[in-house]
């Protein structure tokens, strides 16, 4: 246990780290369909949420497979306690009927612009908000020569 705490207080040392951390969580949690994944570095407000959002698609019939392609961290604001930061991310979607697994939505594709608020808790950087600045749908994913 003592060497799991000392892993999660190195990779959320930084505001870009806790965003990467989150990011690596929530494509899990979307999968899994449990948000359990995001516990360390999100705040419980933003766990509850997660977890209602993925209660109602599974009350719906639906489960997800999401795929995080890459993302840029394109700013990071240093306010303390308090910090801001703001990404580039590209997503695709999938969801699938639950009891038979056939696909029953199209994949979607996303590109999206997004701000991250995180708060410094005794060094160690947990997210409090996010807020999605743009999104672009039906992006075309890259083909190798």
């Amino acid at each position: 246990m003592l060497l799991v705490l000392a892993f999660l207080a190195l990779t959320l040392a930084t505001p870009a780290e806790a965003v990467k951390a989150y990011l690596k969580g929530l494509e899990e949690a979307l999968n899994r369909g449990r948000a359990e994944p995001i516990k360390e570095v999100a705040r419980p407000e933003l766990v509850r949420r997660l977890q209602v959002w993925l209660d109602a698609w599974a009350f719906s019939g639906y489960r997800m497979e999401a795929k995080l392609h890459g993302y840029k961290v394109e700013e990071v604001k240093n306010r303390g306690a308090w910090a801001e930061v703001i990404t580039h991310e590209r997503w695709s979607y999938r969801y699938l009927d639950r009891k038979t697994g056939e696909e029953a939505l199209p994949t979607q594709r996303i590109e999206y612009r997004i701000r991250y608020e995180l708060r410094n808790e005794g060094g160690r950087w947990r997210v409090y908000d996010v807020e999605i600045l743009e999104e672009v749908r039906g992006w075309k994913p890259h083909r190798r020569k």
